[in-house]
């Protein structure tokens, strides 16, 4: 039924913790708040990895309007739905989504046209609020206001989001990867697929080669483009380059006298460059891609975002003597819930280049160290693990009918609470006689699962016996046994949830609510993992 959510959170308050930036330019904290229940036509989503973005970087830095703190940042970002509000009925409890900052409702003119990708009913703008009622879902736990930040506001355990912000994607795809498609890699592979829609055997010239200007390179190579030219001050940069495609490139500052446009993009080119992109974010550099662009057929496209009082000017005799077009273009001009399936499609087939932008990747608790990466110039894209959990079994689960595999330990001030270590299987009843619940080295884990809707809905035993001190028992039968583990199996949607719980000497006894995952203890009992 619509808006109806069976979690034993659905409709209440959340209390989690999220990177809180307090104020300008300052180190996040990392605190915990309240996350209130979507209200109708609103999502509220488990943040499972998140990514750091320039945009990001500079509202941090911002200290004057539109500037507004204490916030909550972060808008690239892949979670699972915890619940929804009245009206939702697009995505269910469970589902893997990617949250958007720019709205598809599917219902207005803009939305039903290929023409535009700026939709009317939401319309964008740069609002510290979530709804059109304009009030926030965060508070901290003395009761404050956190504004969120640009719809999303990933940078926290979980978040409320409109579901015309909402996609539904695959869960097979790596939730380290599939955050980028929020923003950044996104509007480059766009810009030159939809917005300039790049020829095959065309030039394109690209005007800043960090993220986006990379994601444009890899999106002009995606569209067959003969000749892509990159232009940036760090030399570095064209190695890095010629990973997305990029075959020339220019060092304004290595050049003398010349001028990147007239006397050597124009020159390299005999007339200029077919497609031109400016990913900086500055006037100046507009210019000189409008100036680099071809007569007669150039288009030049603005993807870098200027300060708001940042004025263009150009000569009104040049634009009508020499027939080019210049564009802006939001989110490269894709259209979230139709054209996002379409790239992952491409990166699942190993089409799309996405491993190459995650150049770093950090635990929650150390986001700070991915600001100072990115602001060092020494990142790309860097993936933040929100929920540590989901993140490695995801990663592992890349196929339909893949393995589940949790790599967790149970802790405990006795050895008998631990997971044993065997390389022998245990047949566990599991629905099916394809279906096995095994424990086999490093404390690994491993549910092989062949059809997701055999699993049943109710108790599964497994046993797992204590090392020995001289050798590993075998498995033995869990009605003879007195210590084993039990392992509670249900279905949440393409999620199954494992509640691990000790039995000593037939006497059900909680474990003492830690996961260890490699090292890191996790403050939670219950393990989610991808079981399509």
């Amino acid at each position: 039924m619509d808006g109806k959510s069976s979690s034993n959170t659905a409709g209440k308050p959340i209390r989690c913790r999220a990177a809180i930036a307090r104020k300008p330019r300052e180190p996040l904290v990392i605190e915990e708040v309240i996350v209130a229940a979507p209200k109708p036509r609103e999502v509220r989503i488990k943040i499972i990895c998140t990514s750091l973005c320039h945009s990001d970087i500079n509202n941090w830095k911002l200290e004057r309007p539109p500037a507004i703190f204490p916030r909550i940042l972060g808008h690239e970002a892949i979670g699972v739905v915890e619940s929804v509000g009245e009206g939702v009925h697009e995505v269910v409890e469970g589902d893997t989504v990617i949250p958007m900052f720019l709205p598809d409702c599917g219902e207005c003119a803009d939305c039903l046209s290929k023409k535009s990708n700026l939709c009317s009913k939401y319309p964008f703008h740069c609002t510290p609020w979530v709804g059109r009622d304009e009030t926030s879902r965060f508070t901290d736990m003395n009761g404050e206001t956190l504004y969120h930040f640009l719809h999303v506001s990933s940078f926290t355990e979980y978040t409320v989001v409109e579901v015309a912000r909402v996609i539904k994607v695959d869960p097979a795809i790596p939730a380290n990867r599939a955050c980028l498609f929020s923003c950044g890699v996104s509007t480059g592979v766009g810009a030159a697929w939809k917005a300039a829609n790049v020829e095959i055997g065309s030039t394109v010239a690209i005007f800043g080669l960090g993220a986006i200007g990379l994601a444009v390179a890899e999106g002009a190579r995606l569209c067959g483009a003969k000749r892509i030219i990159g232009v940036d001050v760090n030399q570095d940069k064209f190695e890095i380059g010629k990973k997305f495609g990029v075959t020339d490139f220019v060092n304004p500052r290595i050049i003398g006298d010349k001028t990147v446009s007239q006397q050597v993009i124009i020159e390299m080119t005999d007339g200029g460059a077919d497609y031109c992109f400016e990913c900086v974010g500055l006037t100046s550099l507009v210019h000189e891609a409008y100036v680099a662009s071809r007569k007669g057929w150039g288009k030049t496209v603005m993807l870098g975002v200027d300060q708001p009082e940042a004025m263009l000017t150009l000569s009104s005799f040049e634009v009508l003597h020499t027939g080019k077009s210049i564009m802006g273009s939001l989110f490269g001009g894709l259209k979230p819930k139709s054209d996002i399936p379409v790239l992952i499609k491409r990166c699942m087939d190993k089409e799309l280049q996405l491993d190459l932008f995650v150049t770093h990747e950090v635990e929650f608790e150390d986001i700070n160290k991915a600001f100072d990466l990115l602001l060092e110039g020494k990142s790309l894209s860097i993936s933040i693990h929100i929920a540590t959990i989901f993140i490695k079994i995801l990663e592992k689960t890349n196929q339909i009918f893949s393995s589940i595999i949790v790599v967790a330990t149970t802790t405990g001030e006795e050895e008998n609470l631990k997971l044993v270590t065997t390389t022998r299987s245990a047949n566990a009843t599991l629905g099916s006689e394809n279906e096995v619940l095994r424990s086999e080295s490093h404390h690994l884990l491993e549910l092989v699962s062949a059809k997701r809707e055999d699993l049943p809905v109710g108790d599964v035993r497994a046993c797992f016996n204590r090392r020995s001190s001289s050798s590993e028992e075998e498995i033995g039968n869990p009605r003879t046994r007195s210590d084993f583990l039990f392992f509670k199996v249900f279905i949440l949607k393409s999620f199954i949830r494992f509640e691990f719980v000790c039995v000593e000497k037939k006497e059900m006894v909680e474990v003492t609510g830690k996961i260890n995952l490699q090292g890191k203890e996790v403050k939670d009992t219950v393990v989610v993992a991808d079981g399509s």
